[in-house]
């Protein structure tokens, strides 16, 4: 879980510190990314329920709390940044 946490910060850093324009595919896949996460975390909770101890539990149900928001914000931002390029598919 961690390695997999590590390769979205990577990914992240990367998409931020080399990309200046056509953010929102990239946005995109790191929140389907961090969705997925939260998938994977919520099975091996199930999973490992019996061996987990309440703060355990109290931890991962507070990480998927966490980044459920922060996929929604990652969402709202992407379709914030399509609409704002030239030719997208919404006129005014």
């Amino acid at each position: 879980m961690a390695a997999i946490a590590l390769g979205f910060l990577v990914f992240s850093g990367v998409c931020f510190l080399r990309l200046k324009k056509n953010l929102t595919p990239f946005l995109r896949a790191i929140s389907f990314g961090n969705a997925l996460y939260c998938v994977l975390t919520a099975i091996l909770v199930f999973v490992f329920f019996d061996s987990l101890t309440t703060l355990g539990v109290a931890y991962f149900t507070a990480e998927i709390a966490l980044i459920v928001i922060l996929v929604y914000i990652e969402l709202r931002v992407a379709a914030a940044l399509s609409q704002e390029l030239p030719g997208s598919e919404e006129t005014g």
